[in-house]
């Protein structure tokens, strides 16, 4: 898993004014990860298929860009605890910014407070079975020279909040606000060209 993350930052990375590799996925069969060496993922991923295309068609709909097998299952374990996640890594168009004109830790600041709500409340609460802990939810945003071309290059910078299933809940019950929720959650985030680390967000 993070190996793949790992992956789309050092592809992502080309200053230049081609397109060079597109990591968005155009169709299902791209978007959804299907290949699993965990056989509880594995048996997890055969159970829920459809609802993952349900999921991607949701995102395609509302026309948001979905990683190349950005939508699947993935397992954390704490304490010897293995808890199964469904993890979503996006990469919306409204989010976009100058390297020039801005500071790491803004960008992951206003992604955070201004686009991340948005996103945990396009989630479907369909997509949250009895078998889902939690929902990884990963955001990705190209980070550009505007001054040399506004369309490609640069480089991605991403976050991914882990939130457990009780959050998401409250979240969308209005019991609790996603702010009070990010301060007690891991946030893993790479930005700048750095290596992924977890932080503390304090808002």
């Amino acid at each position: 898993m993070r190996r793949l993350l790992v992956l789309f930052l050092f592809a992502s990375t080309v200053w230049s004014c081609v397109s060079g590799p597109i990591y968005l996925a155009t169709k299902q069969e791209e978007g959804i990860r299907t290949d699993y060496q965990d056989r509880s993922l594995k048996g997890l991923y055969e159970r829920h298929r459809e609802e993952l295309s349900e999921l991607f068609r949701t995102f395609e709909e509302k026309g948001v860009g979905v990683y190349k097998e950005g939508l699947g299952y993935t397992v954390l374990t704490d304490d010897g605890r293995r808890a199964f996640y469904l993890f979503v890594y996006l990469r919306p168009k409204e989010i976009v910014f100058d390297k020039h004109s801005t500071r790491p830790e803004e960008r992951l600041s206003t992604v955070l407070t201004r686009h991340l709500g948005k996103y945990v409340d396009l989630l479907p609460r369909a997509s949250l079975s009895e078998e889902v802990d939690g929902v990884a939810l990963g955001l990705f945003w190209p980070v550009r020279d505007f001054s040399q071309c506004k369309n490609y290059g640069g480089f991605i910078e991403y976050v991914i909040v882990q939130l457990e299933k009780g959050d998401l809940l409250d979240v969308w019950e209005g019991k609790r606000d996603l702010f009070e929720v990010l301060r007690e959650r891991e946030v893993r985030t790479s930005l700048d060209m750095q290596e992924e680390k977890s932080i503390r967000v304090s808002f």
